[in-house]
């Protein structure tokens, strides 16, 4: 006999966020939450895909900012050819569906996957459609002063010369 907890529906969160949101801290506080409801969470991050497919992008860096450039050049660049502007959301439900095969058929019983770094009104849209109301969308804001705060603590952490660059002072 299959026990209530084996049989908990898969969920699905979208973390909804400008740049220089700590997502991070929003990450492991939902996680947190979710294994004191003995939920399994699984993080998807849109970036992934670049990474696992850097031959086609230029990801070389050696600096924080340059990574932030070249991740948000190389995202823009996809959906762009792709012409597609949830290209990268579609990649991302595309990578559960490869560790998966058996997807749509059999499910991932008690697993809570977070999709992280959401950007655009299109791959909301997409993700409404595909997971419809078994997708829960979570808006992470903090002020604009405290976002520039987070990133050029960042940036001085790494090299404090691309901080006043980044804001366009440099």
């Amino acid at each position: 006999m299959v026990s209530t907890l084996e049989k908990r529906p898969e969920i699905f969160f979208a973390l909804i966020a400008p740049i220089g949101i700590n997502l991070d801290l929003v990450q492991k506080e939902l996680s947190h939450a979710l294994r004191k409801i003995a939920y399994t969470p699984e993080i998807i991050k849109l970036t992934d895909f670049i990474k696992d497919h850097n031959e086609w992008f230029d990801l070389k860096y050696e600096t924080e900012f340059e990574r932030y450039e070249k991740y948000i050049a190389a995202g823009n660049e996809f959906c762009k050819k792709a012409e597609r502007r949830d290209a990268l959301v579609l990649s991302a439900i595309a990578q559960l569906y490869r560790k998966q095969p058996k997807r749509p058929d059999e499910i991932s019983y008690g697993t809570a996957y977070i999709y992280r770094q959401i950007k655009r009104v299109e791959e909301i849209k997409t993700l409404k459609q595909i997971y419809g109301r078994n997708i829960i969308f979570i808006g992470c804001h903090s002020p604009k002063k405290i976002r520039v705060k987070n990133l050029v603590s960042t940036l001085l952490n790494d090299r404090p010369a691309d901080a006043g660059r980044f804001m366009g002072c440099g």
